[in-house]
C-alpha cells in the first residue's frame, strides 16, 4: 500500500544537487520552513537568506513574510532562488505578476504528481530538471523527488 504521508521538507538526498548551484553565491530559500536547506548551504553558499510566513522558529537568516510581496528587492539580487511549493506556478505567476524578475538561477522542487507534472508541462522554461531519488525519512515516505532548472524569470 502507497504510503500518503505529506511531505513537510525536502529530503536531504537532494541537498548535494542544490549545493552545486549555490557554491559562492547569495543563496535565498523561499519558503524555508525550519530551515534545513540553509544549514546546509551555510559554508557552500557566500551568504545564505530563507523567507518564511511563520514567525517560528527562527534561526539567523530568517526573514518572516510573504516572497511574493514583501521581499522583492532581496530576490532580484540572489544568484540562487529554491523553493518548494505546493503549489508552484501559483507562486512563479504572483512573483511575475508584483513585478519580481530574477535575474539568478531559480530551483524548483517537486515531489507530488500536480508539482511533477507543472514541471515537465512547463519543460520548455526549465533548462534541466533532475529526479532525486530518497529514502524514507522521519518527514517524507521515500520516493523521488525532482528539481527543475531555470535561469532567471
Amino acid at each position: 500500500m502507497k504510503d500518503k504521508r505529506p511531505m513537510w521538507s525536502t529530503p536531504p538526498e537532494v541537498f548535494p544537487f542544490i549545493a552545486q548551484y549555490a557554491e559562492d553565491s547569495y543563496f535565498m530559500d523561499l519558503g524555508c520552513g525550519q530551515g534545513k536547506i540553509m544549514d546546509a548551504m551555510r559554508g557552500i553558499a557566500s551568504r545564505v537568506v530563507g523567507i518564511d510566513d511563520s514567525p517560528k522558529p527562527m534561526y539567523p537568516g530568517k526573514l518572516i513574510g510573504d516572497f511574493t510581496k514583501d521581499y522583492s528587492q532581496e530576490i532580484v539580487s540572489a544568484d540562487v532562488l529554491y523553493m518548494w511549493s505546493g503549489n508552484p506556478e501559483l507562486r512563479l505567476a504572483q512573483m511575475v505578476e508584483n513585478g519580481q524578475n530574477i535575474n539568478g538561477v531559480l530551483l524548483i522542487g517537486a515531489h507530488g504528481k500536480r508539482e511533477v507534472e507543472f514541471l515537465y508541462s512547463s519543460s520548455a522554461t526549465f533548462v534541466e530538471i533532475e529526479e532525486i531519488p530518497f529514502k524514507e525519512g522521519k518527514d517524507y515516505p521515500g520516493g523521488k523527488f525532482y528539481v527543475g532548472v531555470m535561469l532567471g524569470l
